[in-house]
């Protein structure tokens, strides 16, 4: 048999959803963004330094 979910319900289980979801992936999200931004500013770096050595 089948039966419909409240509205509360749902909307209950999608939110704790979304949230258990950035709660469990923003470590990983921002350990890449800070080898991103470390990466471009290695980039941005070694670009000023052959510029000032020419």
């Amino acid at each position: 048999m089948m039966r419909r979910l409240p509205f509360g319900q749902v909307f209950l289980a999608v939110l704790l959803g979304f949230a258990s979801g950035v709660y469990i992936y923003k470590p990983l999200i921002q350990e890449y963004m800070f080898e991103r931004r470390a990466l471009e500013s290695d980039i941005a770096s070694t670009e000023t330094g052959k510029k000032e050595n020419e």
